[in-house]
């Protein structure tokens, strides 16, 4: 452990041990980096980092499903998250991310009542296995959230905040819930913290760019929409097959004022991914800003006569304010 001021090394150990501990080593860690930073470590403390051990198959399971999950593949999550939990019928984790698919999925593609019913089935599931994770509670808020169930959501957006004030499932889906009730401005200091406690995240800085535009706090709007491209483009370097950064950064050129490069990404981002759900709605939404009705028209009737799309999100998004009156738009 670095000091990065100085260089000066203020802790270091070694840790042996054999696969089957693995969440004992983990905590070990955690614990000694703790007690290194802070000189005390409470007991309520060492309850809050500690991980709810299951099997390392289960676990790795797991891992895997929060990959699918950040790579928006919340189908082939579902499927893995459901593989841990055969494997560990009371491992609570399993459960919140099986949540969180079905969550995803009724936001995605089509709200589906039964992916609604089955990811509150799930969250009360990890609940009760696991009141005091803070993952539960916000897995849980979303489920509430998409159920229009916004005070009940927002208590339980607040008690995962308050279990792990670095939790960027809770501040994500909170903001993004404020957003679809119209709490515009709570949205972009949701969406802001989202993206302080993942630094490489750049959906939560996009969207956060688009509330402050809706408040017409323009200059804001402009430097949030750079760091987005900008986190964005890292994404893309690191991981070039990533479509949701390439669907996200020519709505961010656009935003400051770089059109034509936009326009390059788009088509290159439908050439690539012309299939995509994400891919073509970003890039129906950059048509519609730029009153190319037609071609945002088209895009958009392509998603949503497969039944996608969210309404409640649509009906706050200001970039199908220039559709809004056309006929087409309103069917």
């Amino acid at each position: 452990l670095i000091n990065v001021e100085d260089g000066f090394q203020l802790w270091s150990d070694r840790y042996d041990g054999m696969l089957e501990n693995v969440f004992e080593v983990q905590d070990d860690i955690a614990a000694n980096v703790v007690s290194s930073l802070k000189g005390v470590f409470t007991l309520e403390e060492k309850e809050k980092i500690k991980h709810i051990e299951t099997s390392k198959e289960a676990y790795e399971y797991f891992l895997k499903g929060k990959e699918h999950l950040n790579n928006l593949d919340f189908n082939g999550a579902r499927l893995i998250f459901e593989k841990a939990i055969e494997l560990d019928p009371n491992y609570a984790p399993a459960y919140t991310g099986l949540t969180k698919s079905f969550c995803w999925l009724y936001e995605w593609s089509g709200s589906k009542e039964e992916d609604l019913q089955q990811a509150d089935l799930n969250s009360i599931k990890a609940l009760k296995l696991a009141p005091n994770l803070s993952e539960s509670h916000s897995s849980r808020g979303h489920v509430l959230a998409l159920s229009k169930k916004y005070e009940e959501a927002e208590k339980e957006f607040e008690e995962a905040i308050k279990l792990n004030p670095n939790s960027f499932d809770a501040y994500y889906p909170y903001a993004r819930s404020c957003f679809a009730r119209g709490q515009i401005e709570k949205s972009v200091e949701l969406f802001k913290k989202a993206s302080e406690v993942q630094r490489d995240d750049f959906q939560s800085l996009s969207l956060c760019a688009q509330s402050l535009r809706i408040l017409n706090r323009n200059d804001d709007a402009l430097n949030v929409a750079t760091e987005t491209v900008l986190r964005a483009r890292r994404q893309l370097d690191l991981e070039p097959k990533n479509v949701r950064a390439l669907s996200l950064i020519p709505l961010g050129l656009d935003e400051i004022g770089k059109k034509e490069e936009a326009f390059e990404w788009v088509e290159k981002g439908l050439e690539l991914y012309p299939n995509d759900q994400g891919m073509l709605t970003n890039a129906a939404c950059l048509y519609a800003k730029n009153n190319l009705k037609e071609k945002a028209l088209d895009l958009l009737e392509t998603i949503w006569d497969k039944g996608y799309g969210y309404k409640d999100w649509i009906k706050n998004d200001p970039d199908y304010d220039s559709l809004r009156d056309e006929p087409r738009f309103k069917k």
